[in-house]
């Protein structure tokens, strides 16, 4: 019994805390957290499938050329941070040659030295797309417009 006690509290200032141990505690708290997760995964495609696009949350070619743009910054900024994964950059960045001609006039524009500028992979701008027309959404109905 004391040995389970020493992990279900978190103590401060003893010899445990250098232990690479799990807390008992904390790991309750993760499957709690997974399972909560799960839950908000599911609840997160239910939305995105709800989305009744109106005419007020249609983006304009020029919204749609900012919004790639600035995927693509992103983008940029995240593999200048975190070079680990490469299987993921490759998911998140479009390929040499792949473009989209409705939506990248404005990095087209910026780009003075061709590929410099960080242009993202369609499925991940799909993705950013939907949460900026579900962020529309919430705030036409907050806003009550």
């Amino acid at each position: 019994m004391i040995t389970l006690a020493q992990f279900l509290k978190i103590l401060v200032n003893t010899n445990y805390m250098t232990d690479e141990s799990d807390y008992l505690a904390e790991f309750l708290d993760v499957l709690r957290q997974s399972k909560k997760n799960e839950k908000e995964e599911t609840d997160l495609n239910n939305d995105l499938e709800s989305i009744e696009l109106g005419e007020a949350l249609e983006l304009s070619k020029a919204e749609l050329n900012s919004l790639f743009y600035l995927v693509g910054y992103c983008i940029y900024t995240t593999k200048k941070r975190n070079t680990h994964c490469e299987e993921c950059i490759s998911y998140i960045e479009s390929k040499d040659g792949e473009d989209f001609q409705d939506f990248s006039k404005l990095i087209k524009l910026k780009d003075y030295k061709d590929g410099c500028l960080t242009r993202p992979s369609e499925s991940i701008f799909n993705v950013v797309k939907a949460v900026e027309y579900m962020f529309r959404d919430i705030e036409k109905n907050l806003c009550g417009r």
